[in-house]
C-alpha cells in the first residue's frame, strides 16, 4: 500500500508556500535563469536528474554550477549593485555527486559548496565545515540546494515550501574563513523518496558532500573536515563520524559537533508525537515502509483508512507546511485502532527491528566530538541524547556532552528545540575552530560514565 509513496502527488497551497514566495520575489532577475534558482520547483529539472550511469567512485563530482545568493559577493550580481570589490562571504556552487545507497548502490546526490571570500588565517590549510541539514522535510522542493539565492523553493502542486533556514549558520562559518559543503539527502531534489533519519544513507550522504566538496574546489582530500549539524543534521552528523573510518578512511576528520541527535527513534516517537512537528513521523513511517517489505506489511496491518492519503501527502510536504497542518496531531490518526505509533511497536517487532538498526552510540568514533542537548527539549529527549553519548564514550571516544541550559518552556511547541539552532550555533562553530587550530578537545566522558551531570554549553551574554 505504501511502496508507491514516492510517485503521489497530492496537497493544497498553504501559509508557508505564500511566506516564501513573498521573501524571495527581490531575488535578481538572473537568478532566474537556471531552474535551480527558481521560486517554483520544477520536478524535471535537468540539474537534479541523474545520469544513466551514476558513477560507482562515491564522492565523485558529476556535475555543478554557479549558486547566486543573497551574501554571494564574489558572484557577478554584486557587481551590478555597484560592488566593484566583492568580499563577503564567498562563492556558492550547486553539485550533483555519487554516494552510495544503503544497499551500496551508486546514487546521485545533490548539495551546496561555498567557498570563502575570507582567508582562513588559522592552522593549516583551509578547513571544511560539512553541514549536515537539519529537518528540511520530504518533498523535492525541500532540498537546501534550491531556489533563489538559496532560501528555498515553492511546490505549488503539493502545497509545499522549503525554508533553507540554517543558511546564516553557513554564512557564518564561512566568514570566519571556512569552507562550507551541505548536502541535501539522497531523494531530495533528486528521484527516489529520500529516507528521512536512515542512519546508513545519511552517513553517506554527508561523507561524500566532502570528498566530492573538496574535489570540487581543488583542495587536497586530506584538507581538515568537520561534522556539523543538529536535529536531523545532529543524527546526521553522528552517524557520519561513526562512519568515516570505515567508509571514507581518506577524510581528515577534525571533530563533530552534534546538536539534539534523534539517536534512539523509540524515544524520539513520543517526544515528536502530538507536537507542532508531529507530521515528521509520517517522514519516518514513509521511509521505514518504503526501505523494508517486512515493516510495510507490518504497517499496512495496522493503518487506519486515512493514513495512505496522510503519508501520501507528507511524502511531498516540506516542514513549514508540515506544521501548518499536522501541528499538535497524533500519530493514532494513522493507526486503525486508534492507539499511539509507539504501542504499536509491541505487537509489531519488525517495525521495532527497523527503529533499532538506526541507532546511534553503538559505534566508536575516531575524533572528538561536542553533544548538545537540552535536558527540556520537548521534541528530541535528552536521555536518549545522553545514551549516545555515552556509548562513545564507552567504546573510547574523546566527547564533551553539554546541555543547553534553556529553562522549560511551553512543552511540545518545539521551542526548546528549536532556539539553540541559532542560539548555540556561535560556540559550536568556536569549538569547531579549536578543533582546526589543534587545540585538545575536553571531554566529560569519565563524569558521564560515571552517572554525573553535565555542564551546560555557554552563550556568551547569555549563560555560563
Amino acid at each position: 500500500m505504501f511502496m508507491h509513496l514516492r510517485n503521489l502527488r497530492r496537497a493544497t497551497v498553504t501559509l508557508a508556500a505564500s511566506a516564501i514566495a513573498a521573501a524571495c520575489l527581490t531575488a535578481p532577475a538572473h537568478a532566474q535563469s537556471s531552474t535551480p534558482d527558481a521560486l517554483i520547483s520544477d520536478p524535471a529539472d535537468p540539474f537534479y536528474s541523474a545520469p544513466a550511469d551514476v558513477p560507482q567512485v562515491p564522492g565523485t563530482v558529476i556535475r555543478e554550477q554557479l549558486a547566486p545568493h543573497m551574501l554571494n559577493l564574489a558572484d557577478p550580481t554584486a557587481r551590478q549593485l555597484g560592488l566593484d570589490e566583492p568580499q563577503l562571504p564567498g562563492q556558492a556552487h550547486r553539485m550533483m555527486y555519487s554516494s552510495t545507497d544503503r544497499d551500496g548502490r551508486p546514487v546521485a546526490v545533490t548539495g551546496v559548496v561555498i567557498e570563502p571570500s575570507v582567508p582562513w588565517t588559522g592552522a593549516g590549510p583551509t578547513p571544511t565545515l560539512v553541514m549536515a541539514a537539519g529537518t528540511r522535510g520530504q518533498g523535492d522542493a525541500c532540498a537546501p540546494s534550491k531556489g533563489p539565492w538559496l532560501l528555498g523553493a515553492v511546490d505549488p502542486q503539493n502545497g509545499a515550501a522549503g525554508i533553507n533556514y540554517e543558511l546564516p549558520v553557513m554564512y557564518a562559518a564561512a566568514m570566519r574563513g571556512m569552507r562550507v559543503v551541505m548536502t541535501d539527502y539522497m531523494g531530495l531534489g533528486t528521484e527516489g523518496l529520500h529516507h528521512y533519519v536512515h542512519r546508513t544513507e545519511q552517513a553517506h550522504a554527508v561523507l561524500d558532500s566532502a570528498r566530492a566538496g573538496l574535489d570540487l574546489v581543488g583542495a587536497p582530500a586530506d584538507s581538515p573536515v568537520a561534522f556539523y549539524g543538529y536535529s536531523q543534521g545532529g543524527g546526521a552528523a553522528a552517524a557520519a563520524a561513526e562512519e568515516a573510518a570505515g567508509y571514507a578512511p581518506g577524510l581528515n576528520v577534525a571533530g563533530s559537533y552534534v546538536g539534539a541527535p534523534p539517536a534512539e527513534l523509540t524515544s524520539v516517537l513520543s517526544g515528536v508525537d502530538g507536537s507542532t512537528i508531529a507530521g515528521v513521523l509520517g517522514y519516518a513511517v514513509n521511509t521505514a515502509t518504503d526501505v523494508d517489505p517486512a515493516v510495510d506489511e507490518a504497517f499496512d496491518r495496522q493503518a487506519s483508512a486515512q493514513a495512505p492519503a496522510e503519508l501520501r501527502r507528507l511524502a511531498n510536504a516540506c516542514i513549514g507546511d508540515t506544521a501548518l497542518s499536522w501541528a499538535f496531531r497524533h500519530s493514532a490518526e494513522l493507526i486503525e485502532s486508534g492507539r499511539p505509533l509507539s504501542e504499536v511497536l509491541e505487537e509489531e517487532p519488525a517495525i521495532g527491528e527497523y527503529l533499532s538498526e538506526q541507532a546511534l552510540g553503538l559505534h566508536p568514533i575516531s575524533a572528538p566530538m561536542l553533544v548538545l542537548s537540552g535536558r527540556h527539549d520537548d521534541l528530541i529527549p535528552h536521555a536518549q541524547a545522553r545514551g549516545m553519548a555515552v556509548g562513545y564514550c564507552a567504546a573510547g571516544g574523546t566527547v564533551d556532552f553539554r546541555n543547553d541550559g534553556l529553562p522549560e518552556l511551553p512543552p511540545k511547541t518545539g521551542l526548546n528545540h528549536a532556539i539553540p539552532v541559532f542560539s548555540h550555533a556561535g560556540p559550536a562553530l568556536d569549538w569547531v575552530q579549536d578543533r582546526f587550530n589543534g587545540v585538545p578537545a575536553a571531554s566529560n566522558c569519565d563524569s558521564l560514565l560515571a552517572g554525573g551531570p553535565e555542564q551546560v554549553l555557554a552563550v556568551p551574554g547569555v549563560s555560563s
